[in-house]
């Protein structure tokens, strides 16, 4: 019973858990102390597992211990070890992969229950009924994930976490806030994000080796390129990401706002995803003719704009870039001069470029936007799909 939490996950506390476990010697065991009058309930995080659960024949079961006797841990991606404790039944294990393998607890995100607008909204989780939520601007929808499988406890036998017919099951629920909470991919590597205007953007470039289905990247497309590299000049940070050729970015797609090698809920933006960032900065930045200065054709090309670059660009250099990417990054997207890779295998212009895909094609080549340590605006420009490049996220 192995599972993957969402790969969007929010850091720090993930959500209040709901529902009920069941145990053929104990019966219910409470996730949920809502509306008992009693305080319990179990706090899902990023690393780990807090409160308490509620039995009627055991009392309490305490899933944190200052002291460190005890505790469930999360790994990040949803699998569950350690212990919780109770006064009746001792220690109850979360994971027996290091024995047997009978047992383990694992979170099952199943993804977006629904998107909402800022305001009052009600919940269903199971049977129970929730109202008075209350959304703020940037909580743009609620995640739900469920535990699945089985604890243990030597005095009790088995906690069975998840039933088949839904008459019980524990989950929980949290709000991703664009900006607040990060993604992870399936490598498990970690993004933050940031909201720019009605779009909500990867802070950082992509990193991953491995398509959100799990299935391999490995230089599709163009025989001459190679699978997602690091710039190879000895200094490169994974802050920098990795460099994909067209092919790859898009796992294969040719379709605008494809997923590609994006998370789940994130895709490559398009030729006129970026065009929209362009816009909603130069319009913020007080500057005239923003519609006019970025159009949305597929026949203006060059650096546009006055200072939309250097507000996209970083405001410092990474580790063994000498030259100052001149950035602002007054509206947090961070840009990274990071380079390329170039068809014949060479590394160039670390330090000078940052070269960001988009997922629209331009005849047999691919619209990209790119940042200049020199040059305070945007370049707009295609290439061959055989050269390596970041790549940038967009939320759906």
């Amino acid at each position: 019973m192995v599972f993957a939490l969402a790969h969007f996950v929010a850091a720090g506390d993930i959500g209040n858990s709901y529902g009920y476990a069941w145990m053929e010697k104990l019966g219910w065991i409470s996730f949920n102390g809502g509306g008992a009058g009693v305080d319990y309930g179990i706090t899902v995080g990023e690393a780990a597992l807090s409160g308490y659960a509620w039995s009627e024949k055991t009392g309490w079961i305490n899933f944190d211990d200052s002291g460190s006797y005890y505790g469930v841990t999360n790994d990040g991606t949803g699998n569950l070890s350690g212990y919780a404790w109770s006064e009746k039944l001792g220690y109850i294990s979360f994971d027996d992969s290091g024995a047997n393998n009978y047992y383990q607890v694992t979170l099952i995100d199943s993804g977006i229950v629904k998107e909402y607008k800022p305001g009052t909204i009600t919940l269903r989780t199971g049977t129970t009924l929730r109202t008075g939520t209350t959304l703020s601007p940037g909580q743009s929808e609620v995640v739900r994930s469920y535990f699945s499988g089985y604890a243990w406890s030597e005095l009790g036998g088995y906690i069975n976490m998840d039933d088949p017919e839904a008459l019980y099951k524990p989950s929980t629920e949290y709000y991703f806030v664009c900006g607040t909470n990060n993604i992870y991919d399936i490598d498990g590597n970690s993004y933050p994000t940031v909201q720019i205007g009605d779009q909500c953007w990867m802070a950082q470039n992509l990193m991953v080796s491995r398509n959100a289905d799990g299935s391999a990247v490995n230089g599709t497309g163009d025989t001459d390129t190679t699978p997602p590299v690091a710039y190879s000049d000895g200094n490169w940070e994974a802050v920098e990401g990795y460099l994909y050729n067209w092919q790859d970015a898009m796992n294969g797609s040719t379709a605008q706002s494809a997923q590609g090698i994006c998370p789940d809920g994130w895709h490559v933006p398009s030729h006129d995803e970026w065009t929209d960032l362009e816009r909603y900065i130069c319009n913020a930045e007080g500057n005239a003719d923003c519609d006019t200065v970025f159009p949305k054709d597929t026949t203006t090309t060059g650096y546009l704009g006055t200072n939309e670059g250097t507000e996209l660009k970083a405001d410092a250099p990474v580790n063994g870039i000498g030259t100052d990417p001149n950035g602002d990054d007054g509206y947090g997207f961070a840009g990274l001069l990071s380079g390329n890779h170039n068809f014949n295998g060479s590394f160039n212009n670390r330090g000078t470029y940052g070269d960001f895909w988009s997922s629209s094609e331009n005849g047999s080549d691919a619209w990209y936007r790119s940042l200049d340590s020199s040059n305070a605006g945007v370049d707009r420009v295609s290439a061959g799909k055989g050269y390596g490049l970041s790549v940038r996220c967009l939320k759906d």
